[in-house]
């Protein structure tokens, strides 16, 4: 389950007009370090931890989860059809 590096992303259609083109995966942000795509995924999650704070990052990382689940959620149904 899930997705690898270096997986193709399929073109999907947002709504409203907006379609994401689709893309190779690239986990490179994940390593330590930085690399030629920026900062390290540490680095990255420290600054938004000083931006936003620790309760404030919780917060929309809870609204991000459970957006996701009722995303997933909402798939599934459809499948069930």
């Amino acid at each position: 389950r899930g997705i690898w590096d270096g997986d193709l992303l399929p073109e999907v259609i947002i709504g409203n007009g907006e379609t994401f083109s689709g893309t190779t995966l690239n986990l490179n942000l994940m390593q330590l370090g930085e690399s030629e795509s920026g900062q390290s995924w540490l680095s990255r999650t420290l600054e938004l931890r000083d931006q936003y704070g620790p309760f404030k990052l919780a917060y929309l990382e809870a609204m991000v989860r459970v957006s996701d689940w009722l995303g997933s959620k909402k798939g599934d149904d459809q499948n069930d059809k």
